[in-house]
Order: structure tokens, then C-alpha cells, then sequence
């Protein structure tokens, strides 16, 4: 089997909150004399507990701010994903976009990360939704450019203003609602998502502030529950 090439997509630290509760004791005290105090009639006072819930721990999210794919992830990342050597990295890079292809296998394994930076990561995304709203169909034009982006649909590019993890989460709705499917990863936050693609193996999208990342672990020779795991693996290595 062969894992073709085509567009990519896809996107852990989880803080949790503790409470720290302290008692203070307090001893009485006798003073020097013939005559003992009288004990006090003061009522004790009550201790209320508290019936607010406990406030939740906020969500994790990758974080992820090298954009350089190659040095996001390396040969000895790539190496451990495949579990076995691969060869020097390819590559290839303009304007839009910047991959780094691992090889271990032709046609068989490789390790790719895709880097989609600023505007570029909303021009390729809206471009997504752009189309799939228009039909479930994807073509991967000039959109992608930035020096020449095909024009949106007015509804389409009014979406602009909105993060680019919010327009990743409108593209993977979209991808569903024409025969898709995705999944959050909990290992990673709120902000990875994996979906299903033409690769043979697993594909992690991240979206960030200012990018828009994907992680692909292609292995015709894993099971899809191993290529995740080595996905997982691979995004982990590259956060900060």
C-alpha cells in the first residue's frame, strides 16, 4: 500500500488547580494565681463548609512556537516515531507554507510536520471552509497563497477575525458533515485534534495563536491505534 501525497490536517500541558487548606489551633491559657478563670460562656463558634463547587481545572493546550517543521521535528524524533532509521530531511517551503519529510520507507513510511504560519494558517483554513461549504469538495488552489489568495464568499471571509483554533474546529465540522470524522486528543488539549485523511496512519492537526501545525506518522505497517500513539509521541516532543 502507498501513503500518498496530499494536503494535511488536522491541534500537553493541563494545568490542574489545588487547594490548600490550613488550620490554626489555639491552646488556652491559665494564668499564674490562686484563683482559676471562670470558663467562658461565649458560644464556639460554627464552622460553615462551603457548598460552591470546586472550581474547575482549566483546559490544556499545546504550545507550540517553533516554525521551523525540520526543527520541530528532528531526525531522532522522526527515528523514534518509525522505530527504525530514516533518511535526511526534505524540505520544501514558499510563501504559504513550510514540510519537513522524514523517510524510512518509500511509498511505505515517512514522518511529515507542515507548518502554516499567521494569516497563512487562516488563508489555508478558510479556504477549507470556503469550498466545503460549496459542496464537500476540496481543491487545493492559490487560497494557500498569500500573495494571490482566491477571494472568499463575503459570509466566508467575515469568519477572518476569528482565532485559528476556532476556524480548525469549523473545518473538522465541516469534514464531519461530509463523511468525515475527529476526535480531540486528551493527551495533548484542547487545541489537537486527529482526523481521518488519505495517509495510512495518523494525522494530528494543532492549532496555536499565531500557526496552524500538522503531524503526520504514515506506516502501512502499524496499526491505526500505533500510529497514534506515535503521533501523540512525535507532538509531545515538539511542544515546549
Amino acid at each position: 500500500m502507498t501513503v500518498h501525497s496530499a494536503k494535511i490536517r488536522a491541534g500537553v500541558i493541563i494545568l490542574s488547580a489545588s487547594i490548600l487548606a490550613c488550620t490554626l489551633l489555639a491552646s488556652p491559657s491559665v494564668p499564674s494565681g490562686d484563683e482559676p478563670t471562670p470558663p467562658s460562656t461565649a458560644e464556639p463558634a460554627v464552622t460553615v463548609e462551603s457548598t460552591l463547587p470546586p472550581a474547575p481545572s482549566p483546559a490544556g493546550m499545546v504550545e507550540i512556537s517553533e516554525l521551523d517543521p525540520c526543527k520541530l521535528v528532528t531526525k531522532e524524533s522522526a527515528e523514534m516515531a518509525m522505530g527504525q532509521s530514516v533518511d535526511e530531511p526534505i524540505l520544501a517551503q514558499d510563501a504559504a507554507v513550510a514540510s519537513c519529510t522524514y523517510v524510512a520507507v518509500p511509498g511505505e513510511k515517512m514522518v511529515m510536520a507542515t507548518v502554516y504560519a499567521g494569516e497563512n494558517a487562516k488563508n489555508y483554513l478558510l479556504n477549507d471552509i470556503a469550498q466545503l461549504k460549496n459542496g464537500c469538495e476540496l481543491s487545493y488552489g492559490s487560497s494557500t497563497n498569500p500573495e494571490a489568495p482566491t477571494p472568499f464568499p463575503a459570509e466566508v471571509e467575515a469568519l477572518r477575525g476569528q482565532s485559528i483554533l476556532e476556524l480548525f474546529l469549523q473545518d473538522l465540522e465541516l469534514q464531519e458533515g461530509c463523511g468525515g470524522s475527529y476526535s480531540q486528543v486528551p493527551e495533548l488539549g484542547k487545541n489537537a485534534y486527529t482526523f481521518r485523511s488519505i495517509f495510512v496512519g495518523s494525522v494530528i492537526g494543532v492549532a496555536t495563536e499565531d500557526a496552524y501545525v500538522v503531524f503526520v506518522v504514515g506506516d502501512v505497517g502499524m496499526t491505526p491505534e500505533q500510529a497514534l500513539d506515535a503521533a501523540i509521541e512525535l507532538v509531545k516532543r515538539a511542544a515546549n
